[in-house]
């Protein structure tokens, strides 16, 4: 059996994408190896993180009705974190909803505005994100960043990732039974769309 490529491997295979693009795409995907990333996933109770899965460029958590999710995004300097958890008594009372809550409660975390997730009756729930920025950890010795500083001088891209902060984000969605009682969905508005299509057809001369 051959043995797995790594995911900077993968990239630099791919022949059909733009070389700049693929050493930049493997410069981003590394950070998900942030010291800073590291340290913020460590915070998250043990208890979060039974089992472990290994995709390319993410760390992939899932255990009894909770997973987590880590992604680094290969478009721009952000390293994502996804926080899952099923199956709580409601949203205001559960133990280990405000425990993790209370983890990105401080002042180096923005908390930004909550988004409820009222799609359904079996899934009700509430996505808390929070953001914080940190120095960029990519050395100008990295692999790609000396490729594109060779044979991609107008890189622009590779200047505004060295210069700009790389933001660590945190999503913690919390989801209530289905037999809950406290939690239940109300419309308060409702929005009419018009759908426009044209519709076109070939004229020869």
């Amino acid at each position: 059996m051959a043995k797995a490529q790594t995911f900077a491997q993968r990239v630099k295979a791919d022949t059909t994408t733009n070389a700049g693009i693929r050493h930049m795409m493997v410069i981003r995907s590394d950070n998900i190896a942030h010291p800073e990333v590291k340290r913020v996933f460590n915070a998250i109770p043990a208890a979060y993180k039974r089992e472990r899965n290994w995709c390319n460029k993410a760390m992939d958590y899932v255990g009894p009705n909770q997973k987590i999710y880590v992604d680094a995004s290969q478009h721009s300097s952000i390293v994502s974190i996804y926080i899952t958890i099923y199956d709580l008594d409601d949203l205001k009372t559960d133990k280990r909803l405000s425990r993790l809550l209370t983890t990105f409660l401080t002042p180096e975390w923005v908390a930004m505005p909550t988004t409820d997730n009222a799609g359904s009756e079996r899934y009700r729930g509430r996505t808390y994100t929070f953001n914080k920025t940190t120095p960029i950890h990519t050395k100008e010795t990295h692999p790609s960043v000396k490729w594109l500083r060779k044979n991609d001088k107008q890189s622009w891209d590779l200047d505004d990732h060295m210069k700009k902060p790389l933001t660590i984000r945190v999503s913690v969605s919390g989801y209530v039974k289905e037999d809950n009682t406290t939690c239940r969905i109300e419309t308060v508005e409702v929005r009419e769309e018009v759908i426009k299509t044209e519709v076109k057809r070939l004229v020869c001369a």
